[in-house]
């Protein structure tokens, strides 16, 4: 998959602050997601977005692009490949690979571009109505 073969995409920059709110929410203690110096000793470029922050934003792209807001995800699969970095630009987009108009079914190849490579990559089906 290339980026210019999606068929639907967004951006979007993950700042310090939605960082903080999504760990205190969590109650997430992980100092990779909250420490620039030890993400650095464990040689990371920067602090790494958590990973169920980044993958909320699938739920943005099926809502908004694939099932036009009156739809429910039937199943996602997500592989991360590289961390995603706090305030880079991310792309997240994806192609439809299947359509069903009888059980108004839709799947997509789902991926996460930031910083000139792919990030995260993966396959959502969605119920529309």
């Amino acid at each position: 998959m290339k980026l210019d073969d999606a068929n639907f995409f967004f951006d979007h920059v993950f700042d310090n602050i939605q960082i903080k709110n999504f760990l205190n929410y969590t109650n997430d203690s992980n100092t990779i997601h909250s420490n620039k110096l030890i993400a650095k000793s464990l040689k990371y470029d920067d602090i790494i977005v958590p990973g169920l922050l980044v993958s909320n934003f699938f739920s943005t792209l099926s809502a908004n692009y694939l099932g036009k807001d009156k739809s429910v995800i039937m199943s996602i699969k997500i592989d991360f490949h590289k961390p995603v970095y706090v305030n880079y630009l991310c792309k997240f987009g994806g192609e439809i690979i299947y359509v069903n108009e009888e059980l108004k079914i839709k799947e997509a190849n789902i991926y996460l571009y930031q910083k000139n490579e792919f990030k995260i990559k993966g396959k959502i089906t969605i119920k529309y109505y």
